[in-house]
């Protein structure tokens, strides 16, 4: 079994997860019905079923398929698959969408605080050129700013590609050596996989909340900004991740 397939993710064959998914909304559903009738006088619901017009309530009901095929097309609207069903990060999206997926902080004290982050970037328009496209990262806590550093200077050259199914242009790029006393970025994105990597060092991340961080990062590059909020936990004393202690 391959590390990747559903039932070695969830541990069980992923028919018997869909089993008991469709049983517990069905368990949940029935119960809250019958929260609701217990809640209400038996006569006064019986009463309003009775004068309730049956055309109309077969017609709610005819129309909830309707409901749930324009919701699956909406979806198949906004994002794109390849022939094998799989989604492409590239062109996949018909607007920009931007996650942290990984994240960790370690604040030992000014000028040695540093973060390690995975981030996820899907923008079909996005465009980027070495050395010239704007490349700036912010921090936030609330109105607090932890950092704020613009590097464009040190954004390496693309490797241009082409998407098979789109036919739009990928970009692969990676930033220079960082010699700054201070907030030192490393930046790596490929569009075609959509994953960007991020580290960070010789920070100060004294202004941080102790116990948990509310947390806005900000990424721009060329004329695009992106941004993306995300909780930390301090596990420890000086380090923060994204699981819950």
């Amino acid at each position: 079994m391959e590390p990747g397939s559903p039932a070695a993710a969830g541990g069980q064959p992923a028919g018997r997860r869909s089993s008991l998914g469709t049983a517990l909304r069905v368990a949940v559903s029935v119960a809250l019905v019958g929260w609701i009738l217990r809640k209400a006088p038996l006569h006064e619901v019986l009463e309003a079923l009775r004068a309730a017009d049956l055309r109309l309530v077969l017609l709610a009901l005819a129309l909830n398929p309707v409901g749930y095929w324009a919701s699956v097309s909406r979806w198949r609207l906004l994002l794109r698959f390849d022939e094998k069903g799989g989604f492409r990060p590239t062109g996949g999206f018909e607007r920009p969408a931007f996650v942290l997926s990984q994240g960790s902080l370690s604040v030992a004290g000014p000028g040695l605080d540093s973060a390690k982050l995975t981030l996820l970037l899907g923008d079909p328009n996005f465009s980027y050129e070495g050395g010239v496209s704007v490349l700036r990262l912010r921090i936030l806590e609330g109105a607090t700013e932890l950092m704020d550093r613009e590097f464009t200077a040190l954004g390496g050259p693309a490797k241009l590609g082409t998407d098979k199914v789109t036919g739009k242009t990928t970009y692969a790029f990676r930033t220079l050596s960082d010699v700054a006393m201070t907030d030192r970025v490393s930046l790596g994105y490929s569009s075609s996989k959509g994953a960007m990597k991020v580290g960070l060092s010789a920070m100060d991340l004294s202004g941080i909340s102790a116990g948990e961080a509310h947390l806005t990062f900000e990424v721009t590059i060329g004329e695009r900004v992106y941004s993306t909020n995300v909780t930390f936990f301090e596990s420890s004393p000086g380090r923060y991740g994204l699981a819950i202690p």
